[in-house]
């Protein structure tokens, strides 16, 4: 959730806004930073509530946090059974083909990827990549240095497991899901050259 920014991009929509993460301490800051949002502590792939929702959002990658096709699998059965009718479900992925083309697998050197300020505190934030193609996976290191000496360096890492367009597609629509792909947050039409992968999903 990344201590609401998702939930806060959309406060000037009016809508009744739910936030999901299983971190309690992200799930405090989100609630500091969008106060007007309900909050749920609970894991993405069997996520469970009395709601249903116009539109369910997994920006950033979040699919490729999932370490195997079950755990999607039973995340898509979770969106589908809290859509509303005529729902949507829109998430964001890297388009896997682009990257196992594109992206450098030698390079393991950590690059400086943003600043960011969390409570006062300005974060340098750097990125080093490690990838295992035959496992079709990446393990993405960041280590968060503090522009001020009060406080300590952090690191931590992810995992992406990174899955085909054409999976995406069978197995969703194995869902009952109406599938569109697009190459970009612009609506671009997508194909294997495409660097991002935007599906938006309906029952």
């Amino acid at each position: 959730m990344w201590i609401g920014t998702n939930a806060a991009c959309f406060k000037k929509s009016k809508r009744k806004l739910t936030g999901l993460d299983q971190d309690e301490a992200l799930l405090a800051r989100a609630k500091k930073r969008v106060p007007e949002a309900a909050f749920l502590q609970q894991n993405m792939i069997d996520f469970k509530t009395d709601q249903r929702f116009d539109a369910i959002l997994s920006p950033f990658n979040t699919l490729y946090c999932l370490s195997s096709p079950q755990e999607r699998l039973r995340f898509f059965s979770s969106v589908k059974n809290h859509l509303a009718d005529d729902g949507i479900f829109v998430f964001d992925v890297w388009n896997a083909s682009h990257a196992e083309e594109n992206f450098d697998t030698h390079d393991t050197d950590a690059h400086f990827l943003t600043t960011i300020d969390v409570e006062d505190q300005s974060w340098h934030v750097y990125e080093q990549h490690l990838w295992s193609l035959p496992n079709h996976s990446l393990e993405a290191r960041y280590r968060f240095v503090p522009a001020s000496k009060d406080y300590v360096p952090l690191s931590q890492s992810i995992v992406h497991h990174y899955v085909s367009a054409e999976w995406l597609k069978e197995n969703l629509q194995q869902q009952g899901f109406n599938v569109r792909f697009f190459g970009d947050f612009n609506q671009g039409s997508f194909d294997e050259d495409s660097e991002h992968c935007i599906a938006i999903c309906q029952l």
